[in-house]
């Protein structure tokens, strides 16, 4: 469990926890992603919903064939 900014009921956002890459080595932590953040972590979330589809239909057809 972190130990910062949990008075703020930020945990998880700062200090030890914080979002690796987010930290100036002045100690300053952005509280937004940039364009490109956001659109990586949007592909990796577009590929789990189509691993997740891809799961359904298996089971779909599966219960079809039963």
């Amino acid at each position: 469990m972190c130990c910062h900014d949990q008075s703020a009921g930020r945990q998880g956002y700062g200090g030890c926890c914080g979002r690796p890459g987010w930290e100036d080595p002045q100690g300053f932590r952005r509280q937004f992603a940039t364009r490109n953040e956001q659109s990586a972590r949007l592909e990796d979330y577009l590929k789990e919903l189509q691993a997740e589809a891809r799961a359904v239909q298996e089971k779909l057809d599966e219960l079809k064939r039963t």
